[in-house]
């Protein structure tokens, strides 16, 4: 069993971690520039083939005066000296002016710039709270100087630093009881530093993080930290045992406090919803939710193990996913004002979200799992059971599939069509029963409700793709004589004198017309 996890090219920084994003880069050894909305400022970070080489900074405490003064090298009063300078020159740089004014020599600056953007490249691991998107370029503005930098060494320090056992454990899903392997497929070197290096070459076969720790000689915080890199960079995978196969749950044996404990604590998840839980109003406020969600995790940690606790814990790590996405919260506010206070619906609620969450997961097999779940126990409910036949047909578009679907999806036409993944995939059997302007026609009112929808626009296009080559083939096919017939008819007899004209103008024969 391998860790995947699938790194979209903007987002938000709940759903995919920092280090996750910027390991990623440097695996697909992209260049380009990683542009940072965090919640005080505002960051543009540099890569040239995997590698941080300039990160660029609004925030005041992250100016390079400021560093220097924290370096001891300069005072407040020589920064603004420096600066009331610039304004005179302000072609030139701060650091440059640094040089020309004799006041730091051209080898230490060079020397400090480089530990600027290194220190910058740490605290950027920091923010845990904003979106960020990826722009593919290497047309930068000349202000852009490529910088020298240990980012490997960087990733490793700042996880560790960043970074806790429990976070760790809750994004990738490892534990102590989690068997490791090194993973053959491996095809991404990048130096490691020596204490990661030392780990890494110390799985030479299935080993759980238990025993990995006591083989390395190292504590937890520091073996998880590097563990989590590893796993995002595939040079170690995470299998089930050392064998590689299926653990069977059995019940942890617990005391008789804990499990009265669990007894008590279970019927009350039972009855309530996810804002509930994470005791934050519909009005939401993310770094609750996240402040929160260690508690619960911390909190509920002792019961892991045992049916009642797994559960649990499940509930909280799904309903954080939720809350932290915007178009699955706001889905979620609208069904809990549908159901209006039914509880008896609660639990059923989250198993179907936690479908739409693997969905947005492109993991359509297993969210078909918890729509038919759903579905089953609720037969009448549209919404349940129309999401099990539209994931049931985008995975298996049979005859029999088709015709179930498309006869629901027709009686539900309402419902569907304000559920973009219904949707699309709605659209798509229209496709198949060859109703394309009818399928183009509800694609193009959901996109833009929605605001933009890359998987039904993949699909929109392909059909007025498709419509514009027909378009174009059927003029290029009325250019032509109908038949031999039509042009024998439509011939003066003894030929036409535009013809004989350009056969004037022409030195080419009909022979060289043919050769040609």
């Amino acid at each position: 069993m391998g860790y995947v996890k699938k790194t979209p090219l903007e987002g938000n920084l709940q759903e995919v971690w920092l280090p996750h994003i910027f390991i990623k880069i440097l695996m697909m050894n992209l260049t380009g520039v990683l542009i940072l909305e965090l919640q005080d400022r505002k960051s543009e970070v540099f890569f040239r083939k995997g590698n941080v080489v300039h990160i660029k900074s609004n925030h005041k405490e992250d100016r390079f005066g400021q560093f220097l003064v924290k370096l001891g090298v300069l005072q407040e009063t020589d920064v603004e000296e420096v600066l009331r300078k610039q304004k005179m020159h302000p072609d030139v740089k701060f650091g440059d002016l640094l040089v020309k004014e004799q006041i730091i020599d051209a080898q230490k600056m060079l020397k400090y710039l480089n530990e600027h953007h290194a220190e910058r490249l740490y605290y950027v691991f920091e923010h845990k709270i904003g979106s960020y998107r990826y722009v593919k370029s290497s047309q930068w503005t000349e202000d852009v100087s490529a910088f020298e930098m240990p980012t490997h060494k960087i990733y490793f320090e700042a996880v560790e630093r960043f970074y806790s056992i429990e976070e760790i454990q809750s994004y990738t899903e490892i534990n102590d009881d989690v068997f490791l392997q090194k993973n053959k497929n491996h095809r991404i070197e990048f130096p490691l530093p020596p204490i990661p290096s030392k780990v890494l070459y110390s799985i030479h076969e299935n080993i759980s993080v238990a025993n990995l720790i006591k083989k390395v000689l190292l504590p937890r915080e520091k073996i998880y930290p590097i563990l989590f890199i590893l796993i995002i960079a595939n040079w170690i995978e995470m299998v089930s045992d050392e064998r590689g196969t299926r653990k069977i749950h059995t019940d942890k044996k617990v005391s008789a406090i804990v499990k009265h404990q669990i007894d008590l604590e279970y019927p009350n998840f039972l009855k309530k919803n996810y804002f509930e839980i994470f005791s934050v109003p519909l009005q939401f406020n993310p770094q609750k939710v996240q402040t929160n969600f260690f508690e619960l995790i911390k909190k509920y940690s002792d019961y892991k193990g045992t049916e009642k606790g797994d559960q649990i814990l499940i509930w909280i790590k799904i309903g954080y996913q939720i809350l932290m996405s915007k178009a699955l919260r706001i889905h979620y506010i609208k069904r809990l004002k549908m159901l209006d206070g039914n509880r008896d619906k609660i639990v059923d609620d989250r198993t179907f979200f936690h479908g739409l969450y693997l969905l947005t997961q492109e993991k359509q097999d297993e969210a078909m799992h918890k729509f038919k779940i759903v579905s089953e126990k609720h037969a009448k409910d549209p919404l349940y059971r129309s999401y099990f036949l539209g994931v049931q047909y985008m995975l298996n578009p049979s005859k029999e599939n088709l015709q179930e679907a498309l006869k629901e999806f027709e009686e539900r036409q309402n419902l569907v069509r304000n559920e973009s993944y219904l949707t699309v995939a709605y659209a798509s059997m229209l496709l198949a029963t060859k109703k394309e302007k009818d399928a183009e026609r509800i694609l193009a009112s959901m996109i833009e409700r929605e605001g933009g929808h890359p998987q039904g626009q993949v699909l929109l296009d392909e059909i007025r793709f498709k419509r514009a080559k027909v378009i174009a083939e059927q003029a290029e096919a009325a250019k032509k004589p109908d038949s031999v017939f039509k042009k024998i008819f439509l011939t003066p007899i003894g030929g036409s004198d535009e013809e004989d004209d350009e056969r004037e103008l022409s030195d080419e024969t009909p022979e060289d017309e043919e050769e040609v």
